[in-house]
């Protein structure tokens, strides 16, 4: 069985030319990369592959050279139809799809705004675009299946860029590397580039039983392969090592392919049988104010017949710390149990739709960019019904009805009011 599982050892982090880089280290013919590349409509362009020799370690850098017009800003739509356009095929054209969706949720994330509104600035510039795109048909004839990671060195310091000088690792860099490990290094100047590490990212999300293995995980190294980044360094090799080995066991067990995310998660639960039902209301509110995904409370038979509560908390592992002291803090319990698991997610966006009452919030569920479902938000609801003196429910009716009238194709139309 050949070798299919792709370790990334980023050591002096990641970008996308490294990538492309210890790709065509690890044997794949710049040539392959690029033939698809020609459909993309960017115009003219260059990829050309420079033998390196640093600190005695050969490896390869892919020097990516395109004509960018002046002051180009480029909205996540626009790249979607450059890729579409293109046609890679559908393993590829999600990966590359996927990671500038989550180019686009961390930019908005930082400036407060939506992915669509978002403007790609040096991420949605003709070369990121080849590097993303590269990337994704480089490791797809590389036969790649599934995705480890090394904790990603990130660097320090600041950077310039077009919204002036940030922290490094950027702001959307941080938010790119939620979830996986990644640690400052001894380099004073960034190491991985938001392009990067949306490559990581997006390719991670595809292996999450891998990263409880640890990094990285049991592995039988067949072919290494060396990524040049730009930098020059004196104390170290700056290369991304990739390392494609046998598939690791686990992946096996790691269920179907979806075109929708899976992400790893943490559950947290306690039983309490002797706290105040006041404490306990403002204990959702105060848990779901810090950043939890889901918590809720249902009965439980307690020692000495005791009625109780059982809290379950789902929470990102970034944000476990603080939740588990807020519940250890707030509530009489001595203790929590933590399991580690994953979930799919759909891609949400939120829209507004025009109803007879005026605009009303929905949130969509996407399924590979299409509309799914539609779900009214409750407080949008709730505030047409209070201005118009209407029962909910007629408004909630009135704005399903809108939504079916908009998204013709749903599946299914969802709402929590009465």
């Amino acid at each position: 069985m050949p070798p299919t599982h792709l370790h990334f050892d980023c050591f002096c982090g990641i970008s996308g030319d490294m990538t492309l880089g210890a790709l065509v280290d690890l044997g794949i013919a710049l040539e392959a990369i690029e033939e698809p590349l020609r459909r993309l409509s960017i115009g003219p362009f260059t990829l050309r592959a420079e033998s390196l020799m640093r600190q005695g370690i050969r490896g390869t850098k892919v020097h990516v050279e395109v004509k960018e017009e002046p002051k180009a800003h480029r909205h996540l739509r626009h790249v979607n139809e450059i890729l579409d356009a293109a046609e890679f095929g559908e393993t590829v054209s999600r990966r590359a799809r996927r990671a500038y969706r989550l180019l686009a949720e961390a930019e908005a994330h930082v400036h407060n705004s939506t992915p669509e509104k978002i403007h790609f600035h040096e991420v949605g510039a003709k070369d990121a675009i080849l590097d993303v795109a590269g990337a994704m048909v480089g490791i797809e004839l590389l036969g790649a299946r599934s995705f480890s990671t090394s904790p990603v060195v990130v660097g320090s310091g600041m950077v310039e860029c077009r919204h002036g000088r940030m922290p490094v690792p950027a702001p959307a860099t941080v938010e790119l590397l939620k979830g996986l490990p990644f640690v400052a290094g001894e380099f004073p100047f960034e190491m991985t580039t938001p392009t990067g590490a949306a490559i990581l990212q997006t390719l991670i999300e595809e292996s999450p039983a891998l990263l409880k293995l640890g990094a990285p995980p049991p592995l039988a190294v067949r072919r290494v392969g060396y990524g040049g980044g730009t930098r020059e360094l004196e104390r170290a090799p700056n290369y991304l090592r990739a390392m494609l080995c046998d598939a690791p066991a686990a992946v096996g067990a790691e269920g179907p392919e979806l075109p929708v995310p899976r992400e790893r998660v943490i559950v947290l639960e306690t039983e309490i049988d002797d706290m105040s039902p006041e404490v306990s209301g403002y204990l959702i509110e105060c848990l779901l104010n810090a950043g939890a995904l889901d918590a809720h409370f249902y009965p439980a038979h307690m020692k000495k017949n005791r009625p109780g509560l059982s809290l379950r908390v789902l929470c990102e592992p970034a944000n476990e710390g603080r939740i588990a002291e807020l519940i250890l803090r707030e509530t009489t319990t001595f203790g929590l149990r933590r399991t580690p698991t994953e979930r799919w997610r759909l891609d949400r966006r939120i829209e507004e739709v025009e109803t007879p009452l005026g605009p009303a919030k929905v949130k969509l569920g996407l399924w590979d960019d299409q509309v799914l479902k539609a779900h009214p938000e409750f407080e949008a609801c709730r505030a047409l019904a209070e201005r118009h003196g209407l029962p909910l429910s007629e408004v909630t009716a009135a704005v399903q009805f809108a939504v079916q009238r908009q998204y013709p194709h749903l599946i299914q139309i969802t709402s929590d009011t009465p």
